[in-house]
Parts: structure tokens; sequence; C-alpha cells
């Protein structure tokens, strides 16, 4: 199993149904005064897949997440508070996500959430909504429509992935680019992008084809296990030409499905800053393993919500709509939590 750093314990309640992973108390926080006078708490949502096909995307994101909360506390926490991070599974599906989301908002001291590290982001978007609980929507990539007025994008936009592909693919390299419609909400955005970067893009149907697509390059919008079964039997049926995706494209679960045909991928994942060249390290001392695609997108948002949380705690006004006004003002200053120019582009091993 995986370790209890950072003296984190880790409890399954399944009484509702849902499989919680619960990150119980660090050591001296309390939402009460201790014997030995530790601060008031206050709580850091996170939700993430944790059980299931994709729960390696939840432990690489949590332990970022780890690292920012244990960095924060041991700065002195967040304006006088200390920090707590409460983590739920929602194993990537709608109804777990929503549950989540539910089981957050109902906790008073959780003052905003990270998540969901996926597709069900959406889902879940409108219940921290009406509750005006703040959401870090981090997942592949960004379409902000319909996460609501108190939704702060931290994963890159799929404007900008879509630019980073077709910068890579437009020109002379790649005579010809196909991209698979795969029904999710970004196959408008590559389309529109890789027609005005290259003057030519044809959509091609998701199903396994049957024979060899006839195309240089294939672009892949979505799922990181579609889009290596996706990869595997186009590969099989003959194509030989280079693959193209965002951080799902990164991502193991999508080297596992290509299997042997994984070389031919290339994807776009957002790297840290000059600033933050230290993380990896501090990662890798933290969690005994590299951090993937995943894991600088957590650390970012976990280090914007403690920017704001420090913020509107400081203004004497540590609630939701505190929260909130502070990572509007935050995300105003700082822009997006993973810009274009920290795009980089990868070979898929």
């Amino acid at each position: 199993g995986r370790g209890a750093a950072g003296g984190l314990r880790w409890a399954l309640l399944t009484g509702t149904g849902l499989l919680l992973a619960v990150a119980v108390l660090f050591q001296g926080m309390g939402l009460y005064a201790t014997p030995w006078g530790a601060a008031p708490t206050v709580k850091l949502g996170m939700v993430a897949p944790f059980e299931g096909l994709y729960r390696a995307v939840g432990y690489d994101a949590l332990y970022a997440v780890k690292l920012a909360v244990r960095e924060a506390n041991d700065s002195g926490g967040v304006g006088g508070y200390r920090l707590e991070l409460v983590a739920l599974d929602d194993s990537r599906l709608p109804q777990r996500a929503r549950l989540a989301a539910a089981e957050l908002v109902a906790d008073p001291d959780v003052a905003v959430v990270l998540g969901h590290f996926s597709p069900v982001t959406a889902e879940a978007a409108p219940v921290y909504a009406r509750a005006g609980l703040p959401l870090l929507a981090a997942g592949p990539s960004a379409v902000r429509e319909g996460l609501g007025d108190a939704a702060f994008v931290v994963a890159p936009s799929a404007e900008d992935v879509a630019d980073a592909v077709a910068e890579a693919l437009c020109g002379d390299r790649i005579p010809s680019v196909g991209l698979v419609d795969d029904g999710s909400p970004s196959v408008g955005v590559y389309a529109g992008i890789l027609m005005e970067r290259c003057g030519r893009v044809e959509l091609l149907p998701v199903q396994e084809p049957e024979e060899a697509p006839r195309f240089d390059a294939l672009v892949w919008p979505g799922d990181a296990v579609a889009g290596g079964r996706f990869l595997a039997g186009a590969a099989a049926a003959g194509f030989a030409g280079e693959f193209w995706g965002g951080v799902e494209v990164c991502s193991p679960l999508f080297a596992a499905f290509a299997g042997d045909y994984r070389g031919q991928a290339r994807c776009v994942r957002c790297v840290p800053s000059q600033a933050d060249e230290g993380f990896a390290s501090r990662y890798r001392d933290l969690a005994n393993a590299e951090p993937g695609p995943y894991a600088f997108l957590a650390y970012e948002g976990a280090r914007r919500a403690v920017s704001a949380l420090g913020e509107a705690a400081r203004r004497g006004e540590l609630s939701r709509s505190g929260v909130a006004q502070a990572l509007e003002a935050l995300f105003s200053e700082r822009g997006p939590g993973c810009p274009r120019n920290r795009l980089e582009l990868n070979e898929v091993e």
C-alpha cells in the first residue's frame, strides 16, 4: 500500500455507499483548542479518483496537494489557521462526484475545493455553485462553460492545448492531420484551432478503425483509456503516423492501453516555472515516486487555494464568499493556473 507521509491517516467510509478516502488530522491540527494550544483549523477539500481504473491520477495529484499543505503549515499556516486536507474519492463516476461534492458542501469548515481531475468536474460543479463553495477546477483540459461563477480553472485551457498541438503539427512536416471526434466538449475547440493554424483538418469517427487512417498525424482530444485503445487499434490496422493529445495522453494509463504502439504518441502537459524548479525533488521526497502529469497542476491549484485562504483570513473574511473574492483577485493578478508558455511537448514512454 501507499505510505501515510506527513502524518496523514486514511479511512474508508462506506456507510453511505460512497467510498471515501478521508484525510484525518495532521499532527497539531484540530477544530478546537488542544492542550498544547494548536491554532484553529480551516479545511481544503479535494476530490479525485482514488479507487478504480483511474486511481493513479488521484494519487499523482494527492501527494502534490499534501506537499502544498505541509509547506503552508510549516510556514505558519494560512492567516493564523492550520490547514487540513479532506480528500474524497469519486472513482471518476458522475454520481460519486456529485455525492463527494455534497459531502464537502455539508462541512462548514471546508472553504475551498480542488478537483476533480477528470471530466466529471462538470457534473459536480453545480453542487458547489449552489452552495457558493469555490472550486478550483483541475482536469485534462478545461472547458470553462458550465462550471459556475464560483469556479476557477487551474488546468490548461482546451484552447491552449490545441494551440500547442497545432504549433507542433502545422507546416510541411505533417501534410495531413485527422482529429478524432470522441464526443468530448473539446472537439469543437480543437477543430477550430487546427483549421485556423493548419488550414486543414478532417474529423474521424471514434470507432476503432478497420483499416489504417489515411493521415500523417492524428489528434486525440479526450480520455486516456479510450485514446490508448484507439491508437492500438489504428496502429494494428496499419497507422504509422504520430498520435497527439493533451495531458490524458501523457498519462501512464494511456501508455498501458496503447501498449507497444505508445511510442507513436506525443502529448502536451503543464510544467513548473523556473521559480518552482525544486518541486520535483520535494515531491519525490514525500511520495517516493516521480511526479506524473497531474502532479504540478494539483500543486499549483493547492498553492492558489492557500494564497486565497491566507488573504481572506488576513481581511477577516475567512468564509466561502471571502475565499471566492480572494481567488477572483488572485486569478486576475496571476492569470491562468497553467498559461500557454508553461505547456511542454513530450514523447510518451
